[in-house]
């Protein structure tokens, strides 16, 4: 028999995957057999790998073209159909294939050690065992392929997974099967040659591959020529690979790490790949060519990464002269640098103005300028940092700080509206929609471009959805399916019959039980069209998804749910990427089970459950190179060279990941026994190994970053484990371990700590409160923050307080409305700031209302019933029928259904039986008439309507004359709002001669009385109105000291006992036991108007005057009809 041919396998060992790629091109420009057209295989890890590698050879060969770059998986899949013929798909037992197959057996014939977890009535429990076994399956057919074969062969009966396994995939052409098959015939040095293999492969930095794949991998070397290029990020180990083979076991590997201490930590997982491609399980290297650089030797990060090349202790080499260890820190030296900041918003924000002085820095001599595609920014958790990216970064575009960049690995949850309402709407049948959740659904572009809704029909939508009453559930039927009553009050439909009859109608009057809500705008038509077909589409699905439904039967609904309710080509760009996910997404689940023959009914949970991790999962294949600064995820193999590599995030519990305790996966619960075989997958140890790589690969700048600060107190926290070992080693480099560096330990002083604020002094090198001396490490680019940080505290001279004088110019008000006289005086310092200093306060807009009225209503709610049940008393004379009332008022949405609101209504009837008893009984019942007027005044023209004026009729001393009728329908009786609004209509009925009818409660228990005020004489009516009028003008120009209520309750007691008035104002204005409900009347705009002051606290005299003054002169003129000339006012101007 001929002797085989010697395997020709070649070893490229390098700390540098630069010269690696270096070394690749150089082989890639001639053809290994002469032939120019053959393709040449480059196996890659993952995505990324390939981009670099592409634009690296294309640099170097000026193109890159007729190469095949694969992973190593895809090679096998290859190799194996090549050599073995190609497997029925069915029989592969993907992950998402061999998941259907164990919910079969699980749900017909479960084993009994997972009877208890099984015996829950929830379907989600099989399906989360079903998946976890299944991704166990998936890693023992990498790294246990022997022990499946041997279940397949004889299961034991008291292991539950070796019998599924047998049940399952007994017969099939698995993966695991198909390796063994093929390393039986080609494995080893005496195996067959493989046929149909390139002969030349490039294996470039495959790593992180199970021994199975590795030996398939580099069976390839039997049928050619195979080139592996292996990172490494130190030397010692090559050599004596045959010693790994022989000696190394993981659970010792403690023995194996060397002297350098960040070696010895982080490198287990590169050791474990050592001892395996050292094993006689893989052919034998024909020749070594070692390919390490020498790291930068004046650099702190250079010097430590010279020492884990050589894996000895740090600075077990120097000599004496040698500068090393420094004296001290060296803080102009920016190779390796430690930030410490409160929030993750921060840690972006220093991180930009760190890179603007690594992109503006001249270069060395010697060394190469740094661009932005230099540079990496990793982190454990992308989505966390991605917004603050977007704003910092986003922010600066287009400026002369900015910074090219992209964002890679984020998940679709995390940054597509698309994706989120595809989830609420898959919730439907578990969640009731809730108004909130109906005008989000608006607001995603892809659905409101489907049913052609702008922003301006939203905003339409939410105030008549709102104000029609929709709370929560689509109708009655969907609120009884979520174990609510069926009452359609509050509902969607409920919302939908009062919006379309009042569209029809144009009244409010009651049409077989339902309210018409008739205040639609004119061209509303096309907007509630779009309500009514999405709310039909939302109803529809709603039932339909109910389920249970066989894979395929919800695939189908899926589908016709996206093109129902999603526009099929959205303007976005992202969008349509997101969308064309989701349709793969949806056809995926269906396919998966089909190739398991899977036609079994499943719960809506169960495919909840899934897609919710379906799309929460990070695209592998986003563009993580660009030209650009590249932000990304830490995941093993994520190995790319880079100038400066930064790593954000690194908290404690942060990184490395925890392999943690799986109930399941055998391989897990093996990794810290001795049962732990070389080759085993752990977590927690690819990323020390990643880690370690970065570091090494690091050239000019490895920065790391943290919240080291807690935002609130400032209290220290402590990074990754792995920072402070590297903080640990550093510090050796320094003055011996432990020195101090100007009275500083020199691990204190390695860390740059930062400043909460931007604008903070200390953002621009000043020192910290803590700090003896400031830190020209602190830096920022951004000349919005300097002038604040720039700026002496306390030293402004200017006063605080605002200006005498209008702060803005107003055009002369020649016609002003009673509401906006009214407005001035109840509301002075909301009317001063924005009428007079021309602010644009926040707008306090209530959280939309999501669930019906219960239990006792809020003031307001409270003050709507009361007008409403007095209202329908006096239209009738006689009291409303409870029942009838409760209905109407449930139909417009203004009462709790049920036993409730029956409670709630027959409560405020009670409150105001004796209000409307004494109205009807006085002869205001029935209608009532409205007179517009305008009133020439001299300040200008005064206009509005006066309503409630009654004609002549009974009165409880005879008979009344016409006037105009006001009730305080309030029990505690009246207070200065009611005041200075019934004033100002007796005012103005006064000029027109009518008196002014007020019902009302002396104080809390009183019975009501109506309180005649005769019409003053029309010259003394018009001077009072004149005088609030000038003072409106005059509370435009500067803050006046007074509150309404406050002033009220002033008045009120000054007039029986001055020494007390000023105690009683207090409590109102501030908020007592005595005041009319809540917080004091003073809020947030009157903090502000007054710059802050408070007449009561601050005991100021000036202020307290003012008060009192103006609350002499409003209440006198509501309430006596005194006019005061404007010179009166000099007294009320604060100083």
């Amino acid at each position: 028999m001929p002797e085989r041919p010697q395997a020709d396998f070649r070893l490229y060992p390098s700390n540098d995957l630069d010269v690696l790629a270096g070394v690749l091109g150089e082989l890639l420009r001639a053809p290994g057999d002469g032939d120019w057209w053959r393709e040449e295989w480059v196996l890659v890890p993952q995505f990324s790998m390939r981009r670099w590698l592409q634009q690296s050879l294309a640099e170097r060969l000026g193109i890159c073209a007729n190469i095949r770059f694969v992973t190593p998986g895809e090679f096998v899949e290859h190799a194996l159909e090549t050599n073995l013929g190609a497997a029925p798909r069915a029989d592969r037992l993907m992950p998402e294939v061999l998941r259907w197959h164990l919910l079969r057996e699980l749900e017909t014939n479960p084993p009994q050690e997972f009877a208890g977890f099984l015996s829950s009535t929830d379907p989600r429990r099989n399906w989360s065992l079903a998946t976890s076994l299944a991704d166990s399956f998936e890693k023992y057919q990498a790294w246990r392929r022997e022990d499946l074969l041997g279940w397949e062969r004889r299961a034991p009966r008291d292991d539950a997974q070796a019998q599924l396994w047998k049940r399952i995939g007994g017969g099939r052409a698995h993966r695991a099967r198909r390796i063994g098959e093929y390393l039986q015939r080609f494995g080893g040095e005496g195996g067959e040659i493989p046929s149909g293999l390139p002969s030349r492969l490039f294996v470039f930095a495959c790593q992180n591959i199970s021994p199975d794949v590795l030996q398939v991998v580099a069976s390839q070397a039997r049928a050619g020529c195979q080139h592996f290029f292996l990172h490494t990020p130190s030397r010692a180990y090559w050599g004596d690979l045959d010693r790994w083979a022989a000696d190394y076991r993981p659970d010792q590997d403690d023995r194996f790490g060397g002297e350098n201490p960040l070696l010895a930590a982080w490198g287990q997982a590169g050791r474990d790949f050592i001892a395996a491609l050292g094993s006689g399980e893989t052919v034998r290297a024909r020749f070594e060519t070692p390919a390490f650089t020498q790291p930068l030797a004046d650099t702190l990060l250079g010097r430590v990464q010279t020492d884990v090349l050589e894996n000895r202790a740090p600075l077990a080499d120097a000599v004496a002269g040698d500068p090393w260890p420094r004296q001290q820190v060296d803080t102009a030296d920016a190779s390796l640098q430690f930030h410490a900041c409160h929030t993750r918003l921060r840690e972006v924000q220093v991180l930009h103005d760190q890179l603007r002085a690594l992109l503006e820095e001249k270069a060395a001599p010697g060394r190469e300028r740094i661009d932005p595609r230099d540079i990496a920014v990793l982190m454990p958790d992308v989505d966390a940092y991605a917004p603050h990216v977007e704003a910092v970064f986003g922010g600066a575009l287009g400026s002369s700080r900015e910074i090219p960049y992209t964002i890679a690995d984020t998940s679709p949850l995390a940054s597509a509206a698309i994706a989120e309402a595809f989830l609420r709407l898959l919730r439907l049948p578990m969640q009731p929609l809730t108004l909130t959740d109906v005008i989000d659904l608006l607001a995603v572009p892809a659905l409101a471009e489907r049913f052609d809704v702008d922003d301006a029909d939203r905003a339409r939508l939410q105030d008549w959805l709102q104000v029609s009453g929709a709370r929560w559930g689509l109708d009655g039927a969907d609120r009884e399916r979520h174990n609510a009553s069926g009452e359609s009050a509050y509902t969607f439909e409920f919302a939908l019959d009062r919006l379309l009859l009042g569209m029809a109608s144009g009244a409010d009057d009651m049409i077989a039980g339902v309210a018409p809500w008739p205040e639609l705008e004119g061209q509303s038509t096309q907007s509630l069209d779009a309500l009514v077909r999405l709310l039909a589409a939302l109803r529809s699905y709603g039932t339909r998804l109910q389920g249970p439904h066989a894979p395929g039967e919800w695939s189908e609904l899926l589908a016709d749910m996206i093109a129902a309710l999603f526009a099929a080509e959205p303007r976005d760009p992202s969008e349509r990427a997101v969308l064309e996910r989701l349709h793969q997404a949806v056809a995926g689940f269906a396919d998966s089970a089909y190739l398991a023959a899977f036609e079994q009914p499943v719960a809506h949970s169960v495919a909840l459950d899934h897609f919710q991790a379906e799309l929460s999962g990070s695209d592998a294949r986003a563009p993580f190179l660009s030209g650009g600064v590249c932000f990304g995820k830490m995941v093993p193999m994520r190995l790319i060279p880079f100038r400066v590599i930064c790593v954000l995030g690194m908290e404690e519990a942060a990184f490395p990941a925890r392999d943690g305790r799986d109930p399941v996966n055998r391989i897990n619960q093996a990794l810290d026994s001795a049962q732990r075989r070389v080759g085993d997958p752990s977590r927690r140890d690819a990323d020390r190994y990643l880690f370690l790589q970065l570091f090494s690969s690091a050239s000019r700048v490895f920065y790391l970053s943290w919240i080291g600060m807690d935002a609130r107190d400032g209290s220290k926290r402590e990074p990754s484990m792995l920072v402070s070992e590297l903080l640990d080693v550093a510090v050796r480099y320094h003055q011996g371990e432990g020195g101090q560096a100007n009275g500083e330990p020199v691990r204190e002083r390695l860390i740059v700590r930062h400043a909460l604020q931007p604008f903070s002094p200390a953002a621009f090198g000043a020192a910290l409160p803590e700090e003896r001396q400031g830190d020209a490490r602190r830096f920022s680019y951004d000349a919005r923050w300097h002038p604040a940080a720039d700026a002496a505290i306390g030293s402004d001279e200017r006063k605080v307080f605002a200006p005498a004088r209008l702060l803005r110019q107003q055009e002369p008000e020649t016609t002003v409305s009673l509401a906006q006289l009214r407005g001035a005086l109840m509301r002075p310092h909301e009317f001063y700031l924005q009428q007079g200093v021309g602010l644009r306060l926040p707008e306090e807009e209530a959280a939309l209302e999501e669930h019906e009225p219960f239990g006792t209503p809020d003031a307001l709610a409270r003050y709507g019933l009361r007008q409403r049940v007095f209202d329908s008393w006096c239209e009738s004379g006689q009291a409303p029928d409870l029942r009838s009332l409760q209905s109407q008022l449930l139909a417009r949405g203004l009462l709790a259904p049920g036993a409730d609101g029956v409670a709630v209504l027959q409560g405020v009837m009670e409150e105001v039986a004796p209000f409307a008893e004494a109205a009807v009984q006085a002869g205001f019942a029935g209608a009532s008439d409205s007179m517009p007027f305008e009133l020439p005044l001299r300040e200008g023209v005064l206009m509005g309507a006066l309503d409630r004026i009654y004609p002549q009729g009974a009165h409880l001393q005879g008979v009344h004359s016409q006037g105009v009728f006001r009730a305080v329908l309030n029990p505690n009786g009246r207070h200065g709002g009611h005041a200075v609004r019934h004033g100002l209509d007796w005012l103005v009925a006064s000029v027109h001669g009518l008196p002014l009818y007020e019902l009302s409660a002396e104080k809390k228990g009183a019975t009501p009385q109506i309180l005649v005020r005769p019409p003053l004489p029309p010259d003394d009516a018009r001077r009072a109105l004149s005088s609030l009028q000038a003072l409106r003008g005059y509370g435009m120009g500067r803050p006046l000291c007074f509150l309404p209520k406050s002033g009220y309750a002033w008045w009120l007691t000054a007039q029986a006992d001055p020494g007390k008035a000023l105690a009683e104002a207090q409590k109102v204005w501030g908020g007592g036991d005595d005041d009319f409900g809540g917080p004091g009347e003073a809020q947030a705009a009157t903090l502000m108007a007054l710059r802050g002051r408070d007449p009561f606290l601050d005991g100021d005299a000036d202020s307290l005057d003012a008060f009192e003054l103006l609350s002499h002169l409003i209440f006198s003129a509501v309430e006596r009809g005194e006019a005061f000339a404007e010179e009166a006012l000099t007294g009320a101007r604060l100083p």
